[in-house]
Protein backbone atom coordinates (compact mmCIF):
# COMPACT_ATOMS: atom_id res chain seq x y z
CA UNK A 1 0.00 0.00 0.00
CA UNK A 2 2.82 2.15 0.97
CA UNK A 3 4.18 2.20 -3.16
CA UNK A 4 0.35 4.37 -3.87
CA UNK A 5 -0.11 6.43 -0.35
CA UNK A 6 1.45 8.88 1.81
CA UNK A 7 2.76 9.04 5.30
CA UNK A 8 2.02 12.76 5.19
CA UNK A 9 -2.02 13.34 5.03
CA UNK A 10 -4.53 12.51 7.37
CA UNK A 11 -5.40 9.29 6.25
CA UNK A 12 -5.53 6.56 3.38
CA UNK A 13 -8.63 5.14 1.61
CA UNK A 14 -9.89 2.33 -1.04
CA UNK A 15 -12.10 3.99 -3.46
CA UNK A 16 -13.54 0.90 -5.15
CA UNK A 17 -14.20 1.34 -8.67
CA UNK A 18 -17.75 -0.06 -10.35
CA UNK A 19 -17.55 -3.33 -11.53
CA UNK A 20 -18.82 -3.70 -15.14
CA UNK A 21 -22.14 -5.89 -16.15
CA UNK A 22 -23.78 -6.50 -19.08
CA UNK A 23 -24.75 -3.52 -21.64
CA UNK A 24 -21.83 -1.27 -20.10
CA UNK A 25 -23.82 -1.21 -16.85
CA UNK A 26 -21.78 -0.43 -13.65
CA UNK A 27 -22.58 -2.15 -10.22
CA UNK A 28 -21.18 -1.11 -6.75
CA UNK A 29 -19.32 -3.45 -4.46
CA UNK A 30 -21.31 -3.36 -1.70
CA UNK A 31 -24.89 -4.43 -2.75
CA UNK A 32 -23.05 -7.45 -4.58
CA UNK A 33 -21.22 -8.28 -1.06
CA UNK A 34 -24.93 -8.09 0.74
CA UNK A 35 -26.26 -10.26 -1.67
CA UNK A 36 -23.94 -13.00 -1.49
CA UNK A 37 -23.72 -12.89 2.52
CA UNK A 38 -27.30 -13.22 1.71
CA UNK A 39 -27.56 -16.24 -0.76
CA UNK A 40 -25.05 -18.18 1.10
CA UNK A 41 -26.97 -18.01 4.70
CA UNK A 42 -30.08 -19.10 2.35
CA UNK A 43 -28.35 -21.87 0.28
CA UNK A 44 -26.37 -22.93 3.32
CA UNK A 45 -22.81 -23.04 -0.14
CA UNK A 46 -20.35 -24.63 1.31
CA UNK A 47 -17.47 -22.39 3.55
CA UNK A 48 -14.82 -23.37 0.93
CA UNK A 49 -16.77 -21.96 -2.00
CA UNK A 50 -16.75 -18.42 -0.61
CA UNK A 51 -13.61 -17.85 1.33
CA UNK A 52 -12.70 -14.88 1.90
CA UNK A 53 -15.74 -12.82 0.78
CA UNK A 54 -18.31 -13.85 3.05
CA UNK A 55 -19.21 -10.83 5.07
CA UNK A 56 -22.36 -9.15 4.89
CA UNK A 57 -20.52 -5.69 4.74
CA UNK A 58 -17.51 -4.41 2.35
CA UNK A 59 -14.70 -4.39 4.04
CA UNK A 60 -11.24 -2.37 2.76
CA UNK A 61 -9.44 -5.85 2.42
CA UNK A 62 -12.20 -7.37 0.14
CA UNK A 63 -10.46 -9.02 -3.02
CA UNK A 64 -12.26 -8.85 -6.48
CA UNK A 65 -11.52 -12.83 -6.62
CA UNK A 66 -13.05 -13.53 -3.95
CA UNK A 67 -15.86 -12.02 -4.41
CA UNK A 68 -15.93 -13.71 -7.80
CA UNK A 69 -16.11 -16.85 -6.69
CA UNK A 70 -18.65 -16.47 -4.49
CA UNK A 71 -20.92 -14.34 -7.08
CA UNK A 72 -20.06 -17.66 -9.41
CA UNK A 73 -21.05 -20.08 -6.47
CA UNK A 74 -25.02 -18.56 -6.13
CA UNK A 75 -25.42 -18.09 -10.13
CA UNK A 76 -24.28 -14.81 -10.56
CA UNK A 77 -22.29 -14.18 -13.52
CA UNK A 78 -21.40 -11.59 -16.45
CA UNK A 79 -19.61 -9.38 -13.99
CA UNK A 80 -15.93 -7.86 -14.12
CA UNK A 81 -13.23 -5.85 -13.06
CA UNK A 82 -12.58 -1.70 -14.31
CA UNK A 83 -9.46 -2.62 -14.62
CA UNK A 84 -8.69 1.46 -14.65
CA UNK A 85 -11.80 2.31 -17.02
CA UNK A 86 -14.52 3.32 -14.46
CA UNK A 87 -16.45 5.36 -17.13
CA UNK A 88 -17.74 9.23 -17.73
CA UNK A 89 -20.05 9.45 -15.34
CA UNK A 90 -17.71 8.44 -12.18
CA UNK A 91 -15.00 10.49 -13.61
CA UNK A 92 -16.68 13.48 -14.22
CA UNK A 93 -18.30 13.42 -10.59
CA UNK A 94 -14.97 12.33 -8.72
CA UNK A 95 -13.09 15.16 -10.28
CA UNK A 96 -15.74 17.63 -9.20
CA UNK A 97 -15.35 16.55 -5.59
CA UNK A 98 -11.70 16.87 -5.74
CA UNK A 99 -11.74 20.47 -7.05
CA UNK A 100 -13.64 21.34 -4.22
CA UNK A 101 -10.95 20.02 -2.10
CA UNK A 102 -8.23 21.47 -2.80
CA UNK A 103 -6.65 25.49 -3.22
CA UNK A 104 -5.05 24.74 -6.42
CA UNK A 105 -7.90 23.39 -9.01
CA UNK A 106 -6.60 25.12 -12.14
CA UNK A 107 -3.19 23.56 -11.32
CA UNK A 108 -2.73 19.67 -11.36
CA UNK A 109 -0.42 17.28 -12.17
CA UNK A 110 -1.68 13.55 -14.07
CA UNK A 111 0.89 10.65 -14.47
CA UNK A 112 -0.05 9.21 -17.25
CA UNK A 113 0.92 5.77 -18.53
CA UNK A 114 2.15 5.99 -21.91
CA UNK A 115 0.19 3.37 -24.43
CA UNK A 116 -2.08 2.70 -21.12
CA UNK A 117 -4.53 6.40 -20.68
CA UNK A 118 -4.61 7.52 -23.89
CA UNK A 119 -2.77 10.14 -26.62
CA UNK A 120 -0.39 11.61 -25.04
CA UNK A 121 1.16 13.42 -27.96
CA UNK A 122 0.89 17.12 -27.63
CA UNK A 123 0.26 17.46 -23.74
CA UNK A 124 2.25 19.48 -21.53
CA UNK A 125 4.91 17.54 -19.67
CA UNK A 126 7.36 19.60 -18.31
CA UNK A 127 7.75 18.45 -14.69
CA UNK A 128 8.87 20.35 -11.44
CA UNK A 129 12.17 18.45 -9.82
CA UNK A 130 9.84 17.92 -6.17
CA UNK A 131 7.64 15.36 -8.74
CA UNK A 132 10.47 13.63 -10.75
CA UNK A 133 9.86 10.92 -8.53
CA UNK A 134 6.27 10.05 -9.57
CA UNK A 135 6.96 10.40 -13.01
CA UNK A 136 9.68 7.91 -12.26
CA UNK A 137 7.30 5.10 -11.34
CA UNK A 138 6.04 2.12 -13.52
CA UNK A 139 8.67 2.30 -15.84
CA UNK A 140 8.20 5.92 -16.50
CA UNK A 141 4.94 7.91 -16.47
CA UNK A 142 4.14 11.02 -18.84
CA UNK A 143 3.69 14.33 -16.38
CA UNK A 144 0.65 16.74 -17.64
CA UNK A 145 -0.18 19.95 -16.14
CA UNK A 146 -4.08 20.86 -16.35
CA UNK A 147 -6.92 21.81 -14.12
CA UNK A 148 -8.39 18.99 -12.13
CA UNK A 149 -11.43 18.83 -13.90
CA UNK A 150 -9.15 17.38 -17.09
CA UNK A 151 -9.50 14.23 -15.47
CA UNK A 152 -13.44 14.06 -16.02
CA UNK A 153 -12.91 16.57 -19.42
CA UNK A 154 -10.77 14.06 -21.05
CA UNK A 155 -13.13 11.09 -21.12
CA UNK A 156 -15.38 13.09 -23.12
CA UNK A 157 -14.68 11.72 -26.90
CA UNK A 158 -13.53 8.34 -25.25
CA UNK A 159 -15.24 7.13 -21.69
CA UNK A 160 -12.74 4.02 -21.98
CA UNK A 161 -9.79 5.93 -20.99
CA UNK A 162 -8.05 4.44 -18.16
CA UNK A 163 -7.60 6.74 -15.52
CA UNK A 164 -3.79 8.04 -14.20
CA UNK A 165 -1.54 6.28 -12.40
CA UNK A 166 -1.44 9.67 -10.48
CA UNK A 167 -3.10 12.78 -9.86
CA UNK A 168 -1.27 15.59 -7.37
CA UNK A 169 -2.72 19.00 -6.59
CA UNK A 170 -0.06 21.74 -6.37
CA UNK A 171 -1.13 22.64 -3.24
CA UNK A 172 -0.73 18.91 -2.18
CA UNK A 173 -4.10 17.86 -0.24
CA UNK A 174 -4.26 14.68 -2.14
CA UNK A 175 -2.77 12.13 -3.82
CA UNK A 176 -5.01 9.98 -6.25
CA UNK A 177 -3.27 6.42 -7.07
CA UNK A 178 -4.72 4.23 -9.88
CA UNK A 179 -2.07 0.81 -9.99
CA UNK A 180 -2.42 -0.05 -13.50
CA UNK A 181 -4.85 -1.81 -14.90
CA UNK A 182 -6.65 -2.13 -10.76
CA UNK A 183 -10.20 -2.51 -9.79
CA UNK A 184 -9.66 0.43 -7.10
CA UNK A 185 -7.92 3.86 -6.63
CA UNK A 186 -6.48 4.45 -3.68
CA UNK A 187 -6.12 8.22 -2.01
CA UNK A 188 -4.35 9.94 0.79
CA UNK A 189 -5.95 12.70 1.78
CA UNK A 190 -8.01 14.60 4.83
CA UNK A 191 -10.81 12.78 6.54
CA UNK A 192 -12.92 16.07 5.28
CA UNK A 193 -12.46 14.81 1.75
CA UNK A 194 -13.17 11.19 2.50
CA UNK A 195 -16.49 12.29 4.25
CA UNK A 196 -17.05 13.67 0.99
CA UNK A 197 -16.54 11.34 -1.57
CA UNK A 198 -18.83 9.10 0.76
CA UNK A 199 -21.57 12.20 1.07
CA UNK A 200 -21.39 11.53 -3.69
CA UNK A 201 -22.00 8.19 -3.76
CA UNK A 202 -18.30 6.71 -3.90
CA UNK A 203 -17.44 3.61 -1.91
CA UNK A 204 -14.85 4.56 0.17
CA UNK A 205 -12.81 3.18 2.72
CA UNK A 206 -10.29 3.61 5.10
CA UNK A 207 -6.91 1.57 4.10
CA UNK A 208 -3.68 1.24 6.68
CA UNK A 209 -1.24 2.33 4.73
CA UNK A 210 1.41 -0.79 5.78
CA UNK A 211 -0.99 -3.11 4.62
CA UNK A 212 -0.85 -5.57 1.47
CA UNK A 213 -2.53 -3.81 -1.61
CA UNK A 214 -6.23 -5.41 -1.86
CA UNK A 215 -7.17 -5.03 -4.99
CA UNK A 216 -6.25 -6.72 -8.22
CA UNK A 217 -5.49 -6.26 -11.65
CA UNK A 218 -5.47 -7.92 -15.05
Amino acid sequence: MSAFTTSTHEVAARIFLPLHGPGDSRWPWEGLVAQVAAQVAALDVAHDETTGAADSVLTPDVRWSDLERCLESVGRTGLRMAYATPGRVFSVALAAVLGEHTATPDECWFFLWEGYAGETDGLDTGCPPWLTGLARRSGGLVPHRAPVSWLGARTADDEHLRLPVFVWPDDGSFLLACPIYHDSLYISCSTDLVDRLREASFEVLLVDRDAELPGECD
